[in-house]
């Protein structure tokens, strides 16, 4: 995340965290330390996606929201293909528009899954290339 400048660095917040859960329906195991990875679950994207889209959520709720949603993509996609693999799913073309909408509130997580400087597929998450797109595409923004 060297990339990204401080002023637009942003992590998940107990405040959000806490809301989300209740209002999904989720737990939080005290000792979690990544609980919007933790609890992503692609069989419940479709409900996230319309929540994220629909429902009036704080800047706290909407960042953790986006990070399961993230999660939840790159859990779909099974093995290390090509980012065309990635790109093509209708929830990936869903997440991204979301990103690009809001890219200051997301700018570190775009960052963080694009994983910059690491080439290798096994040192990528799966949406990382997608990902390096997204991030392309919305610099003119956090300019």
């Amino acid at each position: 995340m060297d990339e990204l400048p401080d002023h637009l660095r942003r992590y998940p917040t107990c405040a959000g965290r806490d809301s989300l859960a209740a209002r999904l329906g989720l737990t939080i195991d005290p000792f979690s330390q990544d609980w919007e990875w933790e609890v992503a679950d692609p069989a419940r994207f479709d409900g996230w996606l319309a929540v994220y889209r629909d429902e009036p959520l704080s800047d706290d709720e909407r960042f953790s929201l986006a990070e399961m949603l993230i999660q939840c993509v790159d859990d779909m996609v099974p093995s290390y293909g090509p980012p065309a693999e990635v790109e093509e799913l209708a929830q990936w073309q869903a997440v991204a528009a979301l990103l690009r909408a809001r890219p200051r509130l997301h700018a570190s997580s775009i960052a963080y899954w694009s994983v910059f400087g690491h080439d290798e597929p096994e040192e990528q998450f799966r949406v990382s290339v997608p990902m390096r797109r997204v991030w392309a595409a919305v610099q003119p923004a956090l300019e």
